[in-house]
């Protein structure tokens, strides 16, 4: 990425984190660009202050230049509830069933919803939360 275009990167971000910026417009104006470019963009997760949580996504823009010269976009949006709870499966050493429980909760289903779906009976599904780090 060229210098101009890392300043201009980095000056959306810190407006952004300082709440000058929607997030939105830029996610809109670099998603396209992405899903053109990349099948599977590299992803990061950022926490800032106040509980906030941004997805970044990168890809390359130009797939047929070589690699060292192609530009990259960079789309930055809020995460989803989604996206926090697989973080916080894999952070917290979750098994895949927590995770998928972990997952349907975060969705807004009760726990007979869950025991339903995950083919488990309502005390299972409390055992797994239980078991759940805190």
């Amino acid at each position: 990425m060229g210098s101009s275009a890392y300043a201009r990167a980095r000056e959306a971000i810190m407006r952004i984190c300082r709440g000058e910026a929607d997030v939105r417009m830029l996610r809109l104006e670099a998603l396209d660009a992405i899903r053109r470019a990349d099948d599977n963009p590299p992803v990061a997760r950022v926490h800032l202050a106040g509980g906030r949580w941004l997805t970044l996504r990168a890809a390359r823009m130009d797939t047929t230049a070589a690699p060292a010269g192609r530009d990259v976009a960079v789309s930055i949006e809020p995460s989803t509830a989604g996206d926090r709870v697989s973080v916080f499966g894999r952070a917290c050493g979750l098994t895949p069933r927590e995770a998928e429980l972990l997952r349907h909760l975060a969705g807004g289903a009760t726990t007979r919803e869950v025991a339903r779906q995950m083919f488990v009976s309502e005390n299972t599904v409390q055992d797994h939360l239980k078991a759940c780090p805190s």
